[in-house]
């Protein structure tokens, strides 16, 4: 039995994500958040190969590997979603010392924190498949998304240099474009002063130019889960 760890299932195309791949056969799945939807709530006590973890990535997170037993799985699949993009501001105005801690962490620092728990509590040999759900903004510096653009390269090469370390580590980085998501809107309600192209974003709303989460979650789910 394959184990699946998706972060930031409550909304957006975790939550896609998550409805998917709770259909599919012979996984374990374990959603990692801070928040969780009723219905998922509801199946985490019907389902046994469902399971909530909660994890505030904004801080140190509470991991306890341990109960989970990795060992018995023949192979492990994290799924890095979860990610913010606030503050959307120009340095000099990102906020106080604890706003950009807060963004780090939850884009990089947690998310290497979990991963490195995941390594040491499995076998050395069972595979570590990661999808790690990236942007444009990677590659690209953007005025306004400085703390966005740098967590996002910095995760991209952290685990670009994981795989380096293992050949039974496989790295997938998914640009899944622009999708109708709060992200989408808190990009939309940003102001032009901090950044620029902030009309572009509304334009897309506008001409219906957003993907559906849906549509993302499923292209993801039968290229690299089934």
């Amino acid at each position: 039995m394959k184990i699946i760890f998706i972060t930031g299932i409550s909304k957006g195309l975790g939550s896609s994500l998550f409805s998917n791949i709770t259909k599919l056969k012979n996984h374990y799945v374990i959603g990692v958040g801070r928040n969780f939807t009723d219905n998922q709530l509801a199946l985490s006590r019907l389902n046994e190969n469902f399971k909530i973890m909660f994890c505030d990535f904004g801080y140190k997170p509470s991991i306890n590997l341990k109960e989970l037993d990795l060992t018995n799985f023949d192979e492990i699949i994290f799924i890095n979603n979860a990610g913010t993009i606030e503050p959307i501001r120009k340095v000099g105005s990102l906020g106080d010392f604890e706003d950009i801690q807060k963004h780090i962490n939850i884009n990089l620092t947690s998310v290497i924190y979990f991963i490195n728990s995941i390594i040491s509590f499995k076998k050395r040999e069972t595979p570590l498949k990661i999808l790690n759900i990236t942007s444009g903004a990677a590659e690209k510096p953007i005025q306004g998304w400085s703390l966005y653009s740098s967590t996002k390269k910095g995760i991209k090469t952290f685990l670009n240099s994981l795989k380096e370390e293992s050949t039974n580590i496989d790295v997938h980085h998914i640009d899944p474009g622009v999708m109708d998501t709060e992200m989408q809107e808190s990009i939309r309600n940003s102001n032009p002063k901090d950044f620029p192209f902030v009309n572009d974003f509304r334009d897309f709303y506008l001409k219906g130019e957003l993907k559906s989460p849906d549509q993302v979650a499923l292209g993801i789910v039968e290229e690299f889960l089934t």
